[in-house]
């Protein structure tokens, strides 16, 4: 430690005449050299502490039981002093944990999930926001624009134009896949790395406690922020992203806190049993948070655009294949929230109600991703592809009121069933269950017919169709009668009018979808 600064300036010295030597003859960007060290020296930062952290209270309980087993007296009279100086690692301790630390980074989705959060709340262009806003990012986003308003207005307008140009972005050119595209420059990927290499390295060696993860982030954030990453069409979502996984960290420390008292309570008054049992539970729900992640990771994978994926011109053909996927998609979830919801209704089974629940936030959350991303795949289009662009607005346009009917129905149904309100009559259970077998029959052949762009039975849907419509405007007219008749209370004569025009209105925008599709078809 005496020869610290000696280190530090030789190095300082020959790296950098080393650097321009390499510029001089081999035309190297120095900012490359200073990225590759950078990733060198936050890799070392990371694993010192994270060694430390991963494997420091093991080694000194390890330390603490031997030094009592040499010391030949029993445990309530040793004395724990041999933990004021330093404890020795064994090498093999230190190996095996580097090992098992390079396979999990490695391996792990879990960890490559923290850095592309990180990455997406810092990266420069626009794309999907992960976090929705929230009263505090508007907040906090409302008076940061007010306040540079006020700013701007009492700055000389060439000092304006000479700030804003020195936020004018380079044109990095076509990558042939969007994933190559870096997230910022290299002065952002500079001060990254060698900001939180060295907070890391400083803190790790003072033996201060600090989160690696916690400081890259922040780092990221700062310099996003500096650099403008943050624009007007986007910085509301990004602090609540920041805010979300501040937040997060906060909780989890009071959360640990609390349950490592509470733990140790039970081992206390427990022993072995509460050991035993803390361990199955510790076993059970590290492999459930295994499993739910793992299948969260595969839909998301299974919902990503595989056409739109790169930077390359989409042909028209390729942009109504995706088009097809998400339509086709989206018809059949609606079709299972019918099914669902009406099941639910009939049989009072909550079960039930919560799958249909379920499905609505499944169809809510591909909605909201083929929101996020329907400009983008226009752009992609062909120029000029007009028919292609227009059938993309259009349907997502019907998905949208698709949406809106198969929540209502299932928010009906929902309402009367936890209310413990009295089933329909078997007359109108019976209703239900015919038409919602035609609906979804009805579905059923639009889904084949659009998958395959095959529309040869256009007369056998349009003639499903105005069967379907038909029967439910007969059983409108049962209502009214019903009602006018006074064999309907209020609740009940509401619940089943409300399903059969919410069923109504579903068959009429599917329907309208179809059309939509053969119209392409046809026109081609």
């Amino acid at each position: 430690m005496e020869h610290t600064w000696s280190i530090v300036l030789v190095s300082f010295i020959s790296l950098s005449i080393l650097v321009q030597v390499l510029m001089w003859t081999m035309n190297v960007n120095p900012l490359k050299v200073v990225v590759l060290l950078g990733t060198f020296s936050l890799a070392m930062a990371f694993a010192g502490n994270d060694l430390v952290n991963f494997i420091g209270v093991a080694v000194a309980g390890l330390s603490s039981f031997q030094a009592w087993v040499g010391s030949g007296v029993s445990p309530d009279q040793f004395n724990m002093s041999i933990l004021q100086g330093k404890v020795a690692t064994p090498t093999w301790i230190l190996l095996g944990s580097g090992l098992i630390m390079v396979i999990t980074l490695w391996f792990n989705a879990k960890s490559r999930k923290v850095t592309e959060t990180e990455v997406s709340l810092g990266r420069q262009d626009e794309g999907d926001e992960k976090f929705k806003p929230n009263f505090i990012s508007r907040a906090l986003v409302g008076s940061a624009v007010f306040l540079g308003n006020e700013i701007q207005k009492m700055m000389p307008p060439k000092w304006n134009e000479a700030l804003s140009v020195r936020f004018d972005k380079v044109n990095i050119g076509q990558l042939p896949v969007e994933t190559d595209k870096p997230s910022f420059d290299l002065i952002r990927a500079s001060v990254n790395l060698l900001t939180a290499s060295v907070v890391i390295a400083y803190g790790t060696s003072q033996k201060l406690p600090l989160s690696t993860t916690f400081v890259t982030f922040m780092v990221a954030m700062g310099t996003s922020f500096a650099d403008q990453a943050w624009g007007r069409e986007s910085a509301v979502y990004r602090v609540a992203g920041v805010i979300n996984v501040i937040a997060g960290w906060l909780v989890t420390a009071l959360v640990a806190l609390t349950m490592s008292g509470i733990f140790a309570f039970i081992l206390y008054k427990t022993g072995m049993t509460g050991m035993l049992t803390l361990t199955g539970l510790a076993a059970f729900f590290l492999i459930r948070s295994h499993l739910v992640f793992k299948k969260k990771i595969k839909e998301e994978e299974s919902g990503e655009s595989k056409v739109f994926s790169g930077d390359k011109v989409v042909n028209m053909q390729e942009a109504i294949d995706e088009s097809k996927i998400n339509t086709t998609k989206n018809l059949k979830t609606v079709k299972n929230i019918s099914l669902l919801s009406i099941k639910s209704l009939i049989s009072e089974d909550r079960e039930v109600l919560r799958k249909s629940k379920k499905q609505i936030a499944k169809l809510s959350n591909q909605n909201e991703k083929l929101q996020s991303k329907i400009i983008k795949y226009i752009r992609k289009m062909d120029k000029g592809n007009l028919p292609a662009g227009r059938l993309y607005l259009l349907v997502f346009d019907l998905v949208q009121d698709l949406y809106q009917s198969a929540l209502l129905l299932s928010a009906v149904c929902e309402e009367h069933v936890i209310n413990h309100h009295p089933t329909p009559n078997r007359k109108y259970v019976k209703v239900l269950s015919d038409v919602d077998h035609e609906l979804g029959s009805f579905i059923d052949h639009v889904v084949n017919s659009i998958e395959k762009l095959n529309f040869q039975n256009f007369a056998s849907i349009e003639q499903s169709k105005n069967k379907l419509m038909d029967m439910i405007n007969s059983k409108l007219d049962d209502q009214v009668m019903d009602i006018q008749n006074d064999q309907l209370g209020n609740r009940m004569g509401m619940l089943q009018t409300k399903l059969l025009l919410e069923t109504k209105d579903i068959v009429a925008v599917v329907h309208r979808i179809y059309l939509l599709y053969f119209d392409f078809a046809k026109s081609k």
